[in-house]
This record gives structure tokens, C-alpha cells and sequence, in this order.
């Protein structure tokens, strides 16, 4: 959603379509900062939690933005509310992305490859399909985007505590020592 419709919020309504580019790259480096941390928590914490912790921070970040973006603030502050619903959006990517797909092939070892391919396949026919209306839906301010985007992180939200209720953490992966391929 962000990608599809960040630049038209940041050309017209915030006028700073010169520095799009590089607040875009500071916040995918965030994001790849947030997947390096990932995989040390996920090591300490397990998958679930920080999938259970970070949709609730990445729901009360949108929810948040999106109120005061409705309150109609216009110039710095508008701007650095929307920066700062980025920001959050890419942070949280960082932890979500990599243990919902975790998540999703942990039942299908047997078949990692193809598995992958299909999930990564699915999600990203999902997202452009998700995106469509968002971007349609745009009216010269960053309101659609925010909306869609709280819209989807609740219902992300939902379906993640839905899943996972009474669910327990998923046993760590066993490693045969004699077809691993990494040296030891």
C-alpha cells in the first residue's frame, strides 16, 4: 500500500516529492535493521510472541496516525505524522513478514522450496490485489492510504490472534546432524 500510494502523498499533499526518495530509503533500512534484530529475538522470544507483540504496536501506531490525520493537521505536522506512520510500518515489517512466512511453511519442511515459492507468490498477489482500491481510493491526501493500511493491520491483527489462540510456541526446527548442510 505504501509503495503504490506513499509518492503521490509525498509529491501533492506534503509537497516534498524531492525528498521522497531518501525518507523511502531511510525507512527500508529501518525495516532491514528490524530483520537482523528479528532473527536474534526470534531465537530468545519464539515466533509467536513477537508476532503477538508487534501487529498490537504496528494496530495502536496506525489507529494513532490515523486519528490525528483526520484532525486535519496540514504542513510539518502532517508530514511528520505521515514519516512517522512509515517508519512504524516498515519497523514492524521487519518482524512480521519473516514470522508469518516462518509460520506458514513450519508444516510443509518436507517441501521448503515449493512451499516458499507458493506462500511469497500468494502473498504478493494478495498485497497488489489489496492495494488496488487504496490507491483508487486516493483523493490528494494521505487519508485513503492510512485508512487502508490501519484497515489492513487490524484485520492482520484479527486473523493472527484468531490463528493462534490456544496455539503453542511451535517447536524449534530438529536439524539432522548427517544431511545438514551447514558445517558445524
Amino acid at each position: 500500500t505504501y509503495l503504490t500510494a506513499a509518492a503521490l502523498v509525498f509529491e501533492e499533499p506534503l509537497a516534498m516529492d524531492r525528498a521522497f526518495p531518501y525518507i523511502l530509503g531511510a525507512m527500508s533500512l529501518s525495516g532491514a535493521v528490524t530483520s537482523f534484530s528479528n532473527s536474534r529475538l526470534v531465537e530468545r522470544l519464539g515466533i509467536l510472541r513477537l508476532m503477538r507483540v508487534s501487529l498490537p504496536v504496528q494496530a495502536v501506531v496506525s489507529v494513532e496516525t490515523l486519528a490525528i490525520v483526520f484532525a486535519g493537521p496540514s504542513g510539518p505536522l502532517l508530514a511528520g505524522t505521515v514519516i512517522l506512520a512509515m517508519w512504524g510500518a516498515f519497523l514492524v515489517l521487519g518482524f512480521t513478514i519473516a514470522n508469518s512466512n516462518a509460520l506458514a511453511l513450519v508444516p510443509m519442511g518436507h517441501i521448503a522450496g515449493t512451499a516458499s515459492a507458493t506462500v511469497n507468490a500468494l502473498a504478493t498477489r494478495g498485497a497488489g490485489l489489496l492495494t488496488v482500491p487504496v490507491s483508487h481510493a486516493y483523493d490528494g491526501t494521505a487519508r485513503p492510504l492510512l485508512l487502508g493500511t490501519t484497515l489492513f493491520v487490524l484485520a492482520a491483527l484479527a486473523i493472527t490472534l484468531r490463528l493462534s489462540r490456544g496455539s503453542p510456541q511451535p517447536a524449534p526446527l530438529a536439524i539432522d546432524p548427517e544431511h545438514s548442510q551447514t558445517p558445524r
